[in-house]
């Protein structure tokens, strides 16, 4: 594991249509939250039921952390869709992420919701900051907190052990409370789920020769697509891990209208992957401290490279982008 990405999680765990788009957030930082409340959805701007909600969780903790809640139907009831869950959190994440499935479903099925019901939760790779809210929860056995399905792939935890020490004890939590749920299955490359009109597709698998920033490039990257929509979910992806992607799938699953930015938006998938991706839309899972490299002496005196990812995509000439240090937002695609 390279120092920067020890200083990282050190730092933050101490201290084709697209309607309904809740905002268009500029790359310089929002003067506005995105969503004043959770319980406010984005305008749409269509007639039709969008087959995929996307909303986009924001900390509850002074971590970097990915959570994002999906709905999917077959873009003609709402009511019959099923609600998907990607990573989730620290453990401090937990309570409001369970609030927000209650919310979500409450609003999609029009009904009250005293079970916050997952239908499958996926996760990318076994770090705290993406694996830790569902594991507490696991362990917590919340009686109000129904889970169809967990997904996920991560390496030997001997191999881990080699290979990234440092985070060892979090992972023996994690895999201890998965390890104990009977709802889990293993995801391969190229398995695929579907969700009414919504398609769910993991791109690849892990591989045991990528040492450098090792559990990173393990994530597993999901492709989520409607009939005229695609959004990419990258986890922590880096550059090793990135390239590898780009041999294993065809360019036309790689391109996609939206993005998940890699590893929070720093040190992540070099600029080469986000232009074979050509998203349209970013979204940020990026705290306020992360957005502005801010290690607490001001913008730029960290040593996140946030600001380099984003000078990227201001020259790709993306301008829509949703940033969690701005708050929840939701998002349909058709």
């Amino acid at each position: 594991m390279n120092r920067n990405r020890r200083q990282f999680l050190s730092w933050s765990v101490s201290s084709g249509t697209i309607a309904g788009l809740a905002a268009s957030i500029p790359l310089a930082r929002a003067e506005e939250p995105v969503a004043a409340a959770a319980t406010k959805e984005a305008t749409t701007v269509s007639t039709q039921v969008p087959p995929l909600t996307v909303w986009q969780l924001s900390n509850r903790t002074h971590s970097q952390m990915e959570s994002y809640i999906l709905w999917c139907c077959d873009g003609q009831n709402a009511a019959d869709g099923k609600l998907i869950v990607i990573d989730g959190g620290v453990a401090g994440d937990r309570d409001y992420l369970v609030d927000m499935i209650q919310v979500m479903r409450a609003l999609k099925t029009d009904k009250p919701c005293k079970v916050a019901k997952v239908d499958a939760w996926y996760l990318t790779h076994d770090h705290s900051d993406h694996t830790f809210a569902l594991a507490t929860l696991l362990e917590e056995k919340r009686a109000n907190l129904e889970i169809g399905q967990i997904y996920y792939a991560f390496p030997p935890i001997e191999w881990m052990d080699q290979n990234e020490h440092v985070w060892i004890e979090e992972a023996r939590y994690s895999r201890k409370n998965l390890g104990a749920a009977s709802n889990t299955t293993t995801v391969k490359m190229n398995d695929t789920w579907q969700f009414g009109a919504v398609t769910i597709t993991a791109l690849n698998d892990f591989d045991l020769s990528i040492t450098q920033n090792a559990v990173n490039n393990s994530s597993i990257v999901y492709r989520v697509s409607t009939p005229n929509s695609s959004i990419l979910f990258l986890g922590d992806l880096g550059v090793e891990g990135g390239e590898r992607l780009l041999k294993l799938q065809p360019k036309e699953k790689i391109t996609a209208d939206a993005v998940q930015m890699a590893h929070h938006g720093q040190q992540g998938v070099n600029r080469a992957f986000y232009e074979a991706v050509s998203p349209k839309i970013c979204f940020w899972p990026t705290p306020d401290w992360l957005w502005m490299n801010d290690a607490g002496k001001g913008p730029g005196t960290g040593p996140w490279k946030t600001l380099e990812t984003r000078k990227w995509v201001e020259e790709m000439g993306i301008t829509t982008h949703y940033v969690a240090q701005d708050g929840f937002v939701s998002v349909d695609f058709n």
